[in-house]
């Protein structure tokens, strides 16, 4: 078995791996097949991925706007008037939308967006949605729209201090309201990728000095 296996792989970490590690796959593929491979992705991408992806999208921008049009009810209303939307601790009972709630159908739109690399929709689409997630105090939701509206301005290349402090209160919501430190070891991996880009080192520094914690040894390191 030990022969079997390349001397950079630790045979002790692969005792129990079958031995044929090494085996390539696709080594009997000829050109001709490579080539009907690309030609069958490129045919699905057109003629069937990005119609289907457009008419979601139409599909999702024709039901916000309908009921945007619609007058809030009278609890919802009362909600947002009484709501002092200030982030503490998040209660036991959270948020809970329907899948077609304007709020994650919303949501649905940016990521679309940003899959296809419509960055600067998808960044209004979660500009819009954190909005509307601050007015209902679903904090986990309103954390993840603004790390993605971060991202958004990033990858279109707008990324400004505005946008990285949105990634800021991203982190520190998931981690002071929402309690989920591996959603904020998360958002601090992708910006501090931000931040060393736009050279800013000790920003960066000090959102990984923030995640070390003495009762997470891995997330320290």
């Amino acid at each position: 078995l030990n022969d079997q296996i390349p001397p950079t792989i630790n045979p002790n970490v692969w005792a129990n791996e079958p031995t044929e590690i090494n085996l390539l796959h696709g080594v009997w593929l000829a050109t001709s097949d490579l080539d009907n491979l690309r030609h069958f992705v490129q045919d699905f991408t057109i003629r069937a991925l990005i119609p289907y992806v457009e008419k979601v999208v139409g599909q999702l921008n024709d039901s916000i706007a309908n009921k945007k049009s619609v007058s809030k009810s009278l609890l919802g209303a009362t909600k947002r008037w009484f709501n002092t939307n200030k982030p503490g601790v998040a209660p036991q009972t959270a948020v809970i939308y329907t899948s077609d709630s304007t709020e994650l159908q919303t949501r649905k739109l940016g990521d679309l967006y940003f899959m296809f690399g419509n960055y600067n929709l998808a960044f209004q689409a979660y500009h819009q949605s954190k909005r509307d997630f601050y007015a209902d105090s679903a904090w986990q939701f309103y954390a993840g729209s603004l790390e993605m509206a971060a991202l958004a301005a990033f990858m279109q290349g707008t990324a400004s201090r505005k946008t990285y402090d949105y990634m800021e209160e991203a982190i520190s919501t998931y981690l002071t309201v929402c309690r989920l430190p591996q959603f904020a070891t998360r958002a601090t991996i992708l910006s501090m990728e931000c931040l060393k880009t736009a050279q800013l080192y000790i920003d960066a520094a000090k959102q990984l000095t923030r995640m070390t914690n003495e009762d997470a040894d891995l997330r320290s390191a």
